[in-house]
């Protein structure tokens, strides 16, 4: 914890920080198996998960 502590604090000052909901539903998404082309990727909150699998040909 006292090693990421600072970039999390960071990233709450910053106005970077999600909801928890955002990462309750990415891992529904991924559990209810939509996105299994994208098996093996770093995926975030962040990230556009339903872009991602629309566009999937085009990620390499």
């Amino acid at each position: 914890m006292l090693k990421w502590s600072a970039t999390i604090l960071d990233a709450f000052e910053e106005g970077r920080e999600r909801p928890p909901e955002d990462a309750a539903n990415l891992v529904l998404k991924l559990a209810s198996g939509q996105a299994d082309a994208l098996s093996g990727r770093h995926i975030s909150v962040r990230e556009d998960i339903e872009a991602m699998i629309v566009n999937f040909d085009e990620i390499d």
